[in-house]
């Protein structure tokens, strides 16, 4: 994905090209996965980035893209919420027990 956005970047500043990508990447310390690399200017080379971004994005909409639905809620009838008193503060939280932070 960073190896796409990378190129992505690169071609908005003009034609994208491996030593672009590799300079974007280096800049900000991201590994660079040769492999990975040039397999995404082998599929977009030459292709105009807007076209391949909306023939994605439509790929996308076929299978769907959005993450499975969580489990059902638990519904929680006739709860009952006890009010209670705060409790007064307790003298021994003040006691110092002999530890002078300034001495």
């Amino acid at each position: 994905m960073k190896h796409v956005a990378a190129y992505m970047l690169s071609s908005m500043a003009g034609s994208p090209s491996e030593e672009k990508v590799r300079t974007i990447l280096g800049a900000v310390d991201a590994s660079i996965d040769t492999q990975v690399l040039t397999m995404v200017m082998e599929k977009l080379s030459g292709k105009d980035i807007e076209e391949a971004i909306t023939a994605g994005h439509e790929l996308l909409a076929k299978v769907g893209g959005s993450a499975p639905a969580a489990g059902p809620a638990v519904v929680v009838e006739d709860a009952v919420v006890e009010e209670s008193e705060p409790e007064p503060e307790s003298e021994s939280e003040e006691e110092d027990f002999g530890f002078d932070l300034f001495g």
